[in-house]
């Protein structure tokens, strides 16, 4: 077989160069490849990972990320706080669970959706935001929504307090578009309305002594009284977790950790600030699974964990705020 050496090659005509055979780069195992003496944009074909590979001035990278490579994700936001009970005849409502945005099954709260989300299409040396929700505060004269979880462009927002008679105060802010999902409002004033199916608060109820009871937050489906709807499952983390479930009326739970479910209204009475706090919603949540070719960096002021399935990495972010790139 002849060699030919050249410095250059020009095309003849046209704007394509272009060969008879198909071109064969040559190959090195990663060791080999690792004792070359290399320039910026140098090519090759890696005959241990079986992928062609460029070098990038840092470190040698698959060509995929030239392009760019998928990521699946679920972003839920934080749950928000239920409401205290003013008396026996008057309940409070819980909290709305946090909204819930998951590329898995193309499914977000409040949208069974018929143009599902495609994958996320990250690209290297990129930063991106990563923020996980803080679920809201229960406090004696009304608690706080929960706050919203992003990765990139991603929202999921949090979802509405409850609402109680002393302070008046009714769910959350409704949420009406795909951008921030999640941030639905709670019934009127003295109604036993709940939640609606975007992660709002629900409200109190207005009744006779021992009837009375506050309205269940909303999650993926709409609350009834006084139970909170139904939370929405993923199993993008390698099991199935059950996630936005909406706080229940009376029941003095706080929303799990991690899972943005609303939190229950107080049984106790709250009227004159004597007690009766609201319970707290739960922190949201961020993952995001990407094959294990690529790395995490950055993102010292969040809390995570990543763990390694199936050529995939999958990383959990529980709590905090902050930039990562992949590489």
């Amino acid at each position: 077989m002849s060699t030919l050496e050249t410095n250059s090659i020009g095309k003849y005509s046209g704007n394509n160069i272009s060969i008879d055979d198909p071109l064969n780069l040559k190959s090195y195992t990663t060791t080999e490849r690792n004792a070359l003496s290399v320039s910026n944009g140098d090519l090759i074909y890696n005959s241990t990972e079986g992928k062609l590979q460029f070098y990038n001035g840092t470190s040698w990278a698959n060509t995929s990320n030239i392009e760019g490579f998928e990521i699946e994700y679920l972003v839920v936001g934080g749950g928000g706080a239920g409401a205290y009970r003013y008396d026996a005849q008057r309940a409070a409502g819980a909290g709305g669970a946090g909204g819930f945005r998951n590329s898995t099954t193309g499914e977000e709260s409040g949208y069974p959706m018929t143009d599902p989300e495609q994958k996320y299409i990250a690209a290297i040396s990129t930063n991106y935001t990563v923020t996980v929700g803080a679920g809201g505060t229960g406090a004696i004269y009304g608690g706080t929504s929960g706050n919203d979880s992003q990765f990139s462009i991603i929202v999921a927002a949090g979802g509405g307090r409850g609402s109680s008679a002393f302070t008046g105060r009714a769910g959350g802010i409704s949420g009406s578009d795909k951008t921030t999902v999640g941030s639905g409002g709670g019934g009127q004033i003295g109604s036993y309305n709940s939640g609606d199916d975007r992660g709002g608060g629900g409200s109190y109820g207005q009744g006779a002594s021992g009837s009375s009871r506050g309205g269940g937050g909303g999650a993926g489906a709409v609350g009834t009284n006084p139970t909170g709807g139904a939370g929405k499952s993923s199993a993008i983390s390698g099991s199935s977790t059950t996630y936005a479930t909406g706080g229940t009326g009376n029941n003095n739970n706080a929303g799990s950790a991690n899972t943005g479910n609303g939190g229950g209204s107080s049984t106790s009475d709250g009227g004159g600030g004597s007690s009766g706090n609201g319970y707290a919603g739960g922190s949201g949540i961020v993952i995001l699974k990407y094959p294990d070719s690529y790395s995490i960096s950055g993102g010292a002021g969040l809390t995570s964990s990543t763990t390694t399935s199936g050529g995939y990495k999958i990383t959990t972010f529980t709590a905090g705020t902050d930039t990562i790139s992949f590489s």
